[in-house]
């Protein structure tokens, strides 16, 4: 499937599938998941020459935040995207993930079962992801549910954006 989508002029098809391969051995997760998640970061716009920092970001926050690399992968370019980030900033959005998987009662899993529904209401209202991140932390803190506290600072943050008139 990657290779309908990806510029084989910036990497090779052979180039690509064998460091899906090697990634695959080095995380020990299975070629055929590593190469799902690969798809699913070129469909989300990640440049092919940068696919592959992503997969491997999304594969060492899949271990660290009790999730799969597609859901990891998910969260990664959903923010990336949402927030204008690059590649290179891939892994500092995974440890505000890991960080806020630390300071909340919540998953990596659990953040991105919801945030995609926050991450462009935050975007637009300008407010920062480690904030938003730190808000949710807080919230789970005093048991409210992930998913709640994402609805709830999506309605927060909705409020605060200005209406066009």
């Amino acid at each position: 499937k990657s290779r309908t989508i990806m510029d084989e002029t910036s990497v090779s098809y052979e180039d690509m599938q064998k460091n899906v391969l090697d990634m695959a051995k080095e995380y020990g997760v299975s070629a055929n998941i590593m190469a799902e998640a690969n798809y699913q970061i070129l469909s989300s716009g990640v440049e092919t020459a940068n696919a592959n920092k992503v997969l491997e970001q999304s594969a060492i926050l899949a271990k660290a935040g009790f999730t799969d690399v597609a859901t990891a992968a998910d969260i990664l370019t959903s923010i990336m995207n949402g927030y204008g980030k690059s590649a290179e900033e891939a892994s500092q959005i995974a440890d505000t993930l890991i960080r806020t998987q630390k300071l909340g009662k919540l998953t990596v899993g659990e953040l991105s079962a919801s945030m995609g529904d926050l991450i462009p209401v935050a975007a637009a209202a300008g407010v920062p992801l480690e904030e938003v991140e730190a808000a949710i932390a807080t919230m789970t803190l005093s048991g409210t549910k992930a998913d709640t506290a994402i609805t709830n600072m999506r309605q927060i943050l909705s409020a605060l954006i200005p209406m066009p008139p």
